[in-house]
């Protein structure tokens, strides 16, 4: 009854909103009152949807049947306020010719409960796809590489468009290719489980791009190379230029930064941003040697707030109380797993210091306290 109420200020706020492009309809306040209403859709987003699609008070029959249709899948009404709210025109499909036929399809190849669910909600265009022009034809080049569902399901999760991407140009070309330059099928098959997005780029890029990891000396039959093509895949020329002057202005040569590269490519997926932040911070926060950073590129790959600066915090503070010497040798605390560092580091040194914990898990934000706090620590350890 409330939003009942609303639909005075829902009227006007459509009117300011559709007189701009093709005047004010008078169906138009109905359709974002059944969206917000019947869909359960936020009044803000049922405007928005309310452009994409026009309901009819004496004509609900054909969306009252979608909702039924989907419902009777075992879809909530959060996901289906989602779904229509990324594809409003699903109001007017045909439930038993256009979504079944997909749908049917989809439990046919393991997508059920929950799974088919999200399938549907990340990506509502497969419902538009032909079955039998490219869902069929996707699978079953997909299942040539991908021998799991478990795969198959975190690939689409990770791109849900790889169901409704062009596959004959793009997918299954730059796959032979792949093949053709001696990368082995198992790393394809990671290739598309875990990086569908570069997967599925155009076959002019992927061949430009694989010639320019050849260039820089990675062997297509590596274990590394896929994961080069990928980095590089993820950039254009432009910012792949500006990393190597990021790095060239805090003391690399190109040849290290290409060094480096063939050791470990994802040292280089990360932001201009990130690497000048994670270089500021070995160079003038931790101390470490240029050199070290150069010969172990993995360093690079640390997150700077999640790992490096928790971990810094309690390596100084141990020094502080004498637990731990003052070496170079402690950078290799930051390649340390989680659970080794928090157990040889952290908990067995709570009985000296109860707040080390307290400190190791002190956000960024209130880290000039903790700092403060550490310097208290020892100034009194010092007396």
């Amino acid at each position: 009854m409330d939003k009942f109420r609303s639909f005075s200020s829902i009227l006007l706020v459509s009117k300011r909103l559709f007189s701009s492009t093709q005047g004010t309809s008078p169906e138009l306040p109905f359709t974002v009152h059944y969206l917000v209403n019947r869909c359960g859709i936020p009044l803000e987003a049922a405007i928005t949807a309310a452009k994409k699609v026009q309901l009819r008070e004496s004509a609900t029959g054909n969306a009252e049947f979608v909702l039924s249709f989907f419902k009777s899948y075992g879809f909530g009404d959060t996901q289906l306020a989602t779904l229509i709210t990324r594809r409003p025109k699903i109001l007017l499909c045909r439930p038993n010719t256009t979504l079944k036929p997909k749908m049917d399809f989809f439990i046919e190849n393991g997508f059920e409960g929950p799974f088919l669910h999200e399938l549907i909600v990340r990506n509502p265009s497969v419902l538009r796809r032909s079955v039998k022009s490219q869902l069929e034809p996707v699978f079953d080049f997909l299942r040539t590489y991908i021998h799991t569902f478990e795969e198959l399901r975190i690939a689409i999760r990770r791109f849900g468009w790889l169901l409704t991407s062009q596959h004959k140009s793009s997918l299954k070309p730059n796959v032979d290719f792949l093949l053709r330059e001696g990368v082995t099928s198992d790393r394809i098959s990671k290739f598309i489980v875990y990086q569908p997005r570069a997967a599925v780029q155009s076959h002019e890029r992927v061949v430009k791009t694989v010639e320019s990891v050849k260039r820089l000396g990675v062997d297509p039959k590596s274990a590394l190379f896929i994961h080069a093509v990928r980095v590089m895949l993820s950039m254009n020329e432009t910012n792949w230029n500006r990393k190597i002057e990021v790095l060239r202005s805090l003391g690399w040569s190109e040849e290290d930064v290409h060094s480096t590269f063939r050791k470990d490519p994802t040292c280089l997926g990360s932001s201009e941003e990130k690497i000048r932040k994670v270089m500021d911070f070995y160079l003038n926060t931790a101390k470490l040697d240029l050199e070290m950073i150069i010969k172990y590129p993995k360093f690079l790959t640390y997150g700077l707030d999640s790992r490096l600066r928790r971990r810094h915090k309690v390596i100084e503070t141990l020094i502080s109380k004498d637990l731990l010497k003052k070496n170079k040798a402690n950078c290799w605390l930051f390649t340390l797993s989680e659970e080794t560092f928090l157990k040889k580091y952290v908990h067995k040194n709570l009985q000296e210091i109860p707040d080390l914990m307290k400190i190791y898990e002190a956000p960024p934000e209130i880290e000039k306290s903790v700092n403060k706090k550490m310097k208290t620590i020892m100034t009194i350890d010092r007396r």
